[in-house]
């Protein structure tokens, strides 16, 4: 994010806005809403990235104030650039500590989960069935429906929802994963909660739904060890 001024800024923040929404389907192209309403709405988006912020009322105040400005003509910063680079910095810095502190609250409910385990790895998980004895080993195939998703419900990928298993070799996958499969036998289930110095860390799948530094959340069904590969 490099913009060298506040009104590439505010172009390029509405643009992710809206882009994170979605496309308009047609039914919402035909009712065909005036300007006022579409501006307000647009407003609203714009609130909700904000809203990540976690502002207090004083930093909402400001926050609008200074939209209010802007589109009431008064000058801006006398240096743009570095406004905007000291702005970004600022922003970086508290979704850093929003995000720690979220962690931090998520590990806490974790910690407090009487079912949920810990390895010495740092993986969190919950055994839900054991299955057979004879479970995978870090050279083994396995076969295994899975869904994945972030703490904040969001499914980024799902055996059961394409309706096809996976296949795959025990080390072919994130170490969590490949640690939280060779938990349960054939016939089992468990949940992992991957941190993410064992899942993608700050390189996440290109084109995924994953942020940087997430914490991944599966649930398995192991179906077989060493599957017949015909």
């Amino acid at each position: 994010m490099n913009y060298p001024s506040l009104r590439k800024f505010a172009v390029a923040l509405g643009a992710a806005t809206l882009v994170s929404f979605g496309a308009l389907n047609a039914q919402d192209e035909a009712a065909a809403p005036d300007s006022t309403t579409l501006l307000k709405d647009f407003g609203w988006f714009m609130s909700q990235q904000i809203g990540q912020l976690d502002l207090s009322d004083d930093e909402k105040a400001a926050f609008v104030s200074g939209i209010q400005a802007g589109l009431d003509g008064e000058p801006g910063p006398e240096n743009e650039q570095a406004a905007m680079m000291k702005v970004q910095q600022y922003l970086q810095g508290r979704m850093m500590e929003i995000q720690a502190k979220k962690s931090d609250e998520f590990y806490a409910e974790l910690e407090a989960n009487p079912n949920i385990k810990k390895s010495d790895s740092g993986l969190y998980y919950e055994i839900i069935e054991e299955g057979e004895e004879t479970t995978a080993g870090p050279e083994d195939t396995v076969k295994l429906n899975y869904e994945g998703s972030l703490p904040d419900g969001t499914v980024f990928d799902s055996s059961f929802q394409r309706g096809q298993p996976a296949t795959f070799p025990v080390a072919g996958v994130v170490p969590g994963f490949g640690e939280g499969v060779q938990l349960v036998g054939a016939g089992g289930k468990v949940k992992l909660y991957i941190p993410p110095q064992l899942g993608y860390g700050e390189r996440p799948p290109p084109g995924s739904r994953i942020p940087p530094n997430s914490v991944l959340i599966f649930d398995v069904e192991l179906l077989e060890v060493n599957p017949d590969a015909e």
